[in-house]
């Protein structure tokens, strides 16, 4: 692709046969779509049949199947090498988002005012809750502690600042210059499902890239916590879990966070 012709914005969509919550994002993002020349590319990862028609949609949309099913990690990578290479920006979607407002000016535009490398919009569920989509790192113990359901995150949206600056990001939406995810080196492959978007802030935090989260602008993210209701996902889970707390990424971020508590 031609860079004077690559769309400005690229939007990566992986679908678990999923099309009818991708069909879903799409009506939505069409009722809210950025001033912006965009493209989006939905990438199948299991046998899916789709009864969409893409050809009355107002942008570019690129349809795509694995011949096999592959990682998240891979699925993403392999979007951002064959279609995003010449875009200004990447956008990292799950099927599952819905748009209520045009949100990717207001993003842009924040990136640039606060010199914010990589971006998310406040998620919320379908109640209007604030989803745990943004936190700390995490560690081993608190891992344990999330699946058992003893720990949770609770946030009070009034004393959450206009930008927050978490460790890392959900990668059910995320939005960063193509050159800052190419800078990073892209998603692990090493993680198949889970971790991945933990990995790859990390890294970047290590780098010293700037991670925000911007409160005044949000979208709705439809998800269900398939890890605790499937044993292979929850295995997935932890295998992804005790991959990165064994990553030199991990201890180069746990060594410099106790090096600088240790200063205070």
């Amino acid at each position: 692709m031609n860079p004077k012709d690559a769309p400005f914005l690229t939007i990566a969509v992986v679908s678990h046969g999923q099309i009818s919550l991708v069909e879903r994002l799409l009506n939505t993002l069409s009722s809210h779509k950025p001033e912006i020349d965009f493209q989006v590319i939905i990438l199948e990862n299991v046998p899916d049949h789709p009864k969409i028609d893409f050809s009355h949609y107002e942008f570019k949309i690129t349809y795509l199947k694995n011949q096999s099913s592959l990682g998240l990690s891979k699925n993403i990578n392999l979007i951002f090498d064959k279609f995003c290479q010449d875009s200004e920006y990447f956008c990292i979607l799950n099927p599952d988002i819905i748009f209520e407002h045009e949100v990717f000016s207001g993003l842009l535009t924040a990136m640039e005012t606060h010199q914010i490398d990589i971006i998310a919009p406040l998620i919320v569920n379908t109640n209007q809750e604030i989803q745990d989509s943004f936190r700390p790192i995490p560690n081993p113990l608190e891992i344990i502690l999330r699946f058992l359901n003893i720990k949770k995150s609770h946030y009070a949206f009034d004393l959450l600042p206009i930008i927050s600056y978490p460790d890392w990001i959900a990668a059910m939406f995320l939005l960063m210059p193509s050159q800052i995810f190419k800078e990073v080196g892209g998603f692990n492959p090493r993680y198949r499902l889970y971790f991945e978007d933990v990995d790859f802030c990390v890294r970047a935090r290590n780098m010293n890239l700037t991670i925000g989260v911007i409160k005044t602008i949000r979208v709705i993210h439809d998800g269900q916590r398939t890890s605790h209701k499937n044993i292979l996902f929850l295995f997935r889970h932890i295998v992804s879990a005790i991959k990165f707390f064994m990553s030199k990424e991990y201890q180069l971020n746990h060594d410099e966070g106790t090096k600088s508590s240790a200063d205070k």
